[in-house]
């Protein structure tokens, strides 16, 4: 049952760039940490829930330090002229593409916890990025808390720091999109090619998530599974330097490990569950002289519930 306050299911636009509110065109957002915001957007009193649609690219992404992913914050505010804020902002990241929507698009719903709020661009790397799309709707309906949706970006879309390559460039490597409903990763057994440093960028998803990998043969350096939170061009690299790591798979061959891993000695398998953050994630592998085999499952229950 969907509660209907108002006694209508209808969606109303409450911007976008080139319409309801909107500058008519693509916003740029200053770089170094620089910020633009919309001007403030009324929803309480009128909706209990927002949906929003958004795309951002990244100026000369393989710069070193261009950013990788994009942040936004939604601050809600009591009076129409945002002066007596309520609450933190709702804040996450996503994906950020080489050139104008090129990436999927990030997909927020939220509940709407104030009278009047604005969306605001935080400029996370050494190059500008610009707003291409930026779609606000809001409806009555329940919506508990914030959710957040996009698809993991292929190698044409994004672009790092020489060197490193996207998985999806080798032979029958899964490419996660909308239609894997239960999984963010899910490779059957494939060999990566011998001295390489691989990447792969999954979909947007917050919450508890169980994994699995089983290798053939040891890597250079340990697989690991890290958060893309603030993650630039050049900053993707193999081993216990990579940034935001999460797991770090021991690096033992023909052993299964699930879940977590022990740190002093053999890996056990314990089912335990990763929390994922309002951040994108990404694992990074790094073969010896010798390629690798590897089977490596990434599972949660993706869209549930949104």
């Amino acid at each position: 049952m969907t509660w209907n306050p108002s006694g209508t299911n209808a969606v109303a636009s409450l911007f976008s760039l080139t319409g309801t509110g909107g500058p008519g065109g693509p916003i740029t957002i200053p770089a170094n940490n620089g910020t633009v915001s919309t001007g403030l957007i009324q929803a309480g009193g009128l909706y209990s829930a927002y949906d929003l649609t958004v795309n951002v690219h990244t100026t000369s992404q393989s710069t070193t330090t261009a950013a990788l992913t994009a942040q936004a914050f939604i601050q809600w505010y009591v009076d129409a002229a945002g002066q007596i804020p309520i609450g933190p902002p709702d804040c996450w990241q996503f994906w950020s593409g080489n050139a104008a929507n090129s990436v999927p698009n990030c997909f927020v719903s939220g509940q709407v916890r104030g009278n009047y709020f604005n969306v605001t661009f935080q400029g996370l790397g050494a190059t500008t990025q610009t707003v291409d799309t930026l779609n606000i709707y809001g409806s009555n309906r329940y919506q508990s808390g914030l959710s957040m949706t996009q698809d993991a970006p292929s190698s044409s879309e994004i672009t790092t720091n020489s060197g490193v390559s996207m998985l999806s460039l080798v032979a029958g490597t899964y490419q996660p999109n909308h239609a894997a409903n239960l999984e963010l990763y899910n490779q059957w057994p494939v060999t990566v090619p011998a001295s390489t440093t691989n990447w792969q960028p999954l979909p947007l998803y917050a919450g508890p998530v169980y994994s699995r990998i089983e290798i053939g043969t040891v890597w250079n350096n340990d697989m690991y599974l890290a958060t893309a939170e603030n993650l630039t061009s050049g900053g993707i690299v193999a081993g216990t330097s990579g940034k935001g790591i999460l797991i770090n798979y021991p690096n033992v061959a023909q052993q299964e490990v699930e879940g977590t891993a022990t740190n002093n000695g053999p890996p056990v398998a314990t089912g335990g569950l990763v929390i994922l953050p309002q951040v994108p994630c990404y694992f990074v592998v790094a073969t010896t002289t010798n390629s690798v085999t590897y089977s490596y499952h990434l599972t949660c229950q993706r869209y549930a519930g949104s």
